[in-house]
C-alpha cells in the first residue's frame, strides 16, 4: 500500500552472529583463520556417472532433481531424488534448513559428494555436501578442504573466509624464520606451507596431509617448537632427555625427519600455548608421540 513501511530486517539472535560462531571455533581475529587448518580433504575434481555408482565409497555425482519432499517415517527427513538418464540416486537429510529444501527444487541441476550406501529404494547418500550448478559448470582443480566447524557455519562459508584472509593482508602470512634457519633444513616458507594446507593440488598425498606428516605440516610443527625455545622446555626424543639449550638439536632432527618425537613436556604459558594445544588435541603437533602440559 502507498505509504506503507517495510519492516526492518530481523537482527541475528545473541550468540548467533558470524563472529559468535567463529569465536566458538577459537577464531577471534581475522588472522586466526590462517591457522584454522583442515581436518581432511575431499576430491571434487571428477564426477562419477549415476549408473556407475557403487556402495561403500565416497563419490561426487551430478544430476537433475526429479523430486524433493519431506517425509515423516521413520523420522522427519528431507528426501531428494536425483536422476541422470535412467539412473537414480536418493539424497537424504535428517537435519536440514528451509533454505536447503528451497535450493533442491525439482528441475535444478545439483552436484553432490558423499558416501554412497544401499538404501531401501536403491543407492543413497545421507547428508551429502552439495551445490546447485548450471550445466557445464567447471569442476575444481584442487582438493577441497573440510574444516572444523560449528552449527550454522557451513563449509562453503569457511572456505570463502579462509581464501579471503590468505590474500587480504601479506602480514598474515609473513615469514617468521630467517633464511639461515629455514633453508639448511629445507623447510617450506610459512606462506607456502599454510597456502598448501588450505588449497592442496590434486596430486598431493592425502594420507600425508591427514597424517600431518607432509612437509607443510612439518614447517608448522617446527615453528611451534622454535617458539618454545624461549620458555622452559623438557623434550624426550627416543628416550633421551634434552632440556632447553639442547632443543636446537631436536629442531634439527625434526626438520630432517631422521627421528621421531616421542614425548614433549613443557612448563609454558603465553600465546604460543594456543597453537601447541590445538595441534596436540588434533594429534598433529608431534611426530608419532604425545604432548603433555
Amino acid at each position: 500500500m502507498p505509504g506503507s513501511k517495510k519492516k526492518p530486517a530481523a537482527e541475528p539472535k545473541a550468540g548467533n552472529t558470524l563472529a559468535d560462531k567463529l569465536a566458538r571455533l577459537g577464531v577471534a581475529r581475522e588472522q586466526d583463520l590462517v591457522l584454522h587448518l583442515p581436518l581432511r580433504y575431499e576430491d571434487h575434481t571428477h564426477l562419477c556417472p549415476l549408473a556407475a555408482l557403487k556402495a561403500g565409497q565416497a563419490w561426487q555425482i551430478e544430476g537433475t532433481i526429479a523430486n524433493t519432499e519431506i517425509q515423516y517415517r521413520p523420522r522427519r527427513q528431507l528426501v531428494c531424488l536425483v536422476e541422470e538418464g535412467e539412473a537414480q540416486l536418493v539424497l537424504r537429510f535428517f537435519h536440514f534448513y528451509p533454505s536447503q529444501q528451497k535450493a533442491l527444487a525439482p528441475g535444478k541441476r545439483v552436484r553432490a559428494f558423499g558416501d554412497v550406501r544401499e538404501g531401501h529404494f536403491g543407492l543413497e547418500i545421507v547428508h551429502p555436501s552439495f551445490q546447485v550448478v548450471e550445466p557445464g559448470t567447471p569442476l575444481p582443480d584442487r582438493l577441497t578442504p573440510v574444516y572444523p566447524t560449528t552449527a550454522g557455519l557451513s563449509q562453503d562459508v569457511l572456505r570463502k573466509l579462509v581464501r579471503r584472509t590468505l590474500v587480504r593482508d601479506p602480514a598474515y602470512v609473513a615469514e617468521t624464520l630467517p633464511p639461515w634457519t629455514r633453508e639448511p633444513r629445507r623447510l617450506y616458507a610459512f606462506a607456502e606451507a599454510v597456502t598448501y594446507l588450505h588449497d592442496p593440488p590434486t596430486d598431493a598425498s592425502q594420507s600425508a596431509l591427514e597424517a600431518r606428516s607432509h612437509p607443510a605440516w612439518v614447517r608448522l610443527k617446527f615453528d611451534e617448537l622454535f617458539a618454545q625455545r624461549k620458555q622452559p622446555l623438557r623434550v624426550c626424543v627416543e628416550g633421551l632427555v634434552l632440556v632447553d639449550g639442547a632443543l636446537a638439536g631436536v629442531l634439527d632432527v625434526l626438520g630432517s625427519g631422521e627421528v621421531r618425537l616421542t614425548n614433549v613436556e613443557a612448563d609454558r604459558a603465553g600465546p604460543a600455548q594456543r597453537f601447541v594445544g590445538d595441534l596436540s588435541n588434533a594429534g598433529v603437533c608431534h611426530l608419532g608421540g604425545s604432548v603433555s602440559q
